[in-house]
C-alpha cells in the first residue's frame, strides 16, 4: 500500500518534468506546491525545468516549496497528462489484484470524490487504507490545478446491491483521536 502512494506521488511530481514544450500563449499561470512534495529539488533542477521542459520560470521559496510559472496551455497540457496518469493508475489498482474485493473505481473532474465499487458487504484493514491514497491524489491533483479542496470524500458501494458500505472524509482525519 504504501508503495502504491509513493508511486501516485511520483507519478505526480514527474509529470511536470515530463510534459511537452510551452505555448507562445501570454496569459501564465503560477502554481505553489508545496515543500514535502518537491523535498530534494535543487537549484539546478529548477533552472533544468525552465530551459527544458517549457515552464517559464521556477522558484524555491523560503519555506521550501517550488512556484511554477508556465503559459495557460502548459498548464492545461499538465493537468490532462496528470488526469490520464490517475486515470491508469485507478485502473492498475482495479487490475492488479492488490485488492480483490475492488471492482472499479469512479472520481469527479476535480479528484475531490471517489466512489470505489466492492464485491464485499463490508470492508476489511487494506481496503480501509487505500482511502489515504485517494486522499493524496486529490490533494496533489488540486494542489497542481490551483483548486485546493479541505475535503477529499471516498465512498464503498457494495457493486451487486448499491448498498454505500462507507464513507469517510479527509477532512475528518484526526478528529476522532483529538477527541
Amino acid at each position: 500500500m504504501i508503495n502504491k502512494v509513493l508511486t501516485l506521488f511520483a507519478v505526480a511530481v514527474l509529470v511536470v518534468c515530463l510534459s511537452g514544450c510551452g505555448s507562445s500563449a501570454s496569459e501564465t499561470v503560477e502554481v505553489t506546491l508545496p515543500a514535502a512534495l518537491v523535498e530534494g529539488y535543487d537549484t539546478s533542477d529548477l533552472e533544468s525545468m525552465v530551459e527544458q521542459e517549457g515552464i517559464e520560470a521556477a522558484t524555491k521559496n523560503d519555506d521550501g516549496s517550488i512556484t511554477w510559472v508556465m503559459t495557460r496551455q502548459k498548464h492545461d497540457e499538465l493537468m490532462q497528462t496528470l488526469r490520464e496518469s490517475f486515470d491508469t493508475s485507478l485502473n492498475e489498482i482495479v487490475a492488479s489484484g492488490d485488492y480483490p474485493t475492488f471492482v472499479g473505481i469512479q472520481h469527479n473532474d476535480n479528484f475531490s470524490e471517489f466512489t470505489v465499487n466492492v464485491n464485499a458487504d463490508q470492508l476489511g484493514l487494506q481496503e480501509s487504507f487505500s482511502t489515504l491514497a485517494f486522499y493524496m491524489m486529490g490533494g496533489v491533483y488540486n494542489n497542481f490545478n490551483n483548486t485546493p479542496v479541505d475535503d477529499i470524500k471516498v465512498t464503498f458501494v457494495n457493486d451487486n446491491t448499491g448498498d454505500v458500505i462507507s464513507s469517510v472524509n479527509s477532512a475528518d482525519m484526526g478528529k476522532q483521536q483529538a477527541e
